[in-house]
């Protein structure tokens, strides 16, 4: 059965976490809010320094899946104003 980065096990995020993955890792961390920063390198094999560069990069996966559902939001808005003109 396949787990889910949710539902995953110490064991299994440390075979499975690619640590060049950097959404994987944002992701897994996002729904792990207590998971120390020293903790979660050590299952990867990075430094905190290493990840903590990687958790500050680009966004965190869950605010990248907001920022496409608000520009989808605002993209359709732009269709339809004016169109009562």
């Amino acid at each position: 059965m396949a787990h889910t980065i949710k539902e995953a096990s110490f064991m299994e995020v440390y075979n499975e976490i690619d640590a060049n993955d950097h959404d994987a890792i944002r992701e897994y961390y996002d729904l792990n809010p207590n998971l120390s920063i020293l903790t979660y390198a050590g299952m990867l094999g990075l430094t905190g320094t290493e990840l903590k560069g990687i958790l500050m990069s680009d966004g965190s996966a869950i605010d990248k899946e907001e920022e496409k559902t608000a520009q989808i939001m605002f993209e359709e808005a732009d269709e339809t104003f004016g169109a009562d003109i």
